[in-house]
């Protein structure tokens, strides 16, 4: 009987702490690490995350608070003109004004986005939980760039 006892006391013992750890590890995933780590840890938000970095908004994406991000996958950055998104890569000021405009002060959840917020893009991933705030994964831009083009008067 003692056997059964002991056997059965290491069972909860055991139960108990696989349960905690479990639940342990489940809260660290849902509240995630910020958001700026999670753009870099995704190879499909390599070019997003180049640009946030070129706008010098990393601190921005890692502070608290909460924010949401809609984040523009490398396909459509690939479906741009290459010198409008090297001008991103490049440029502190339109990376500024780029990243800006898929940035917002507060959590906006899925069902609450709006053609405001992401223009003619879909998202493909919504709701993804950031210690300090949220991320939706965007097909495209809001709006196709405007590209300045030369024209030559004609006589």
């Amino acid at each position: 009987m003692k056997s059964l006892i002991k056997i059965s006391a290491l069972f909860v013992a055991v139960f108990m702490f696989t349960t905690a750890i479990t639940l342990n590890a489940h809260t660290n995933q849902d509240e995630g690490s910020d958001i700026f780590t999670q753009l870099q840890e995704r190879s499909d938000l390599s070019t997003f995350t180049e640009i946030v970095k070129t706008a010098e908004l990393e601190s921005t994406f890692q502070s608290e608070g909460e924010y949401t991000v809609f984040a523009v996958t490398n396909d459509a950055f690939d479906a741009l003109d290459p010198s409008y998104v090297e001008q991103l890569k490049t440029d502190p000021t339109a990376a500024q004004e780029f990243v800006t405009s898929y940035f917002a002060q507060g959590t906006i959840s899925m069902d609450q986005v709006t053609s405001d917020n992401i223009g003619n893009a879909s998202i493909v991933e919504g709701d993804i939980p950031a210690s300090n705030g949220v991320i939706h994964i965007l097909d495209g831009v809001k709006e196709a760039p405007q590209m300045e083009t030369e024209t030559q008067d004609e006589y």
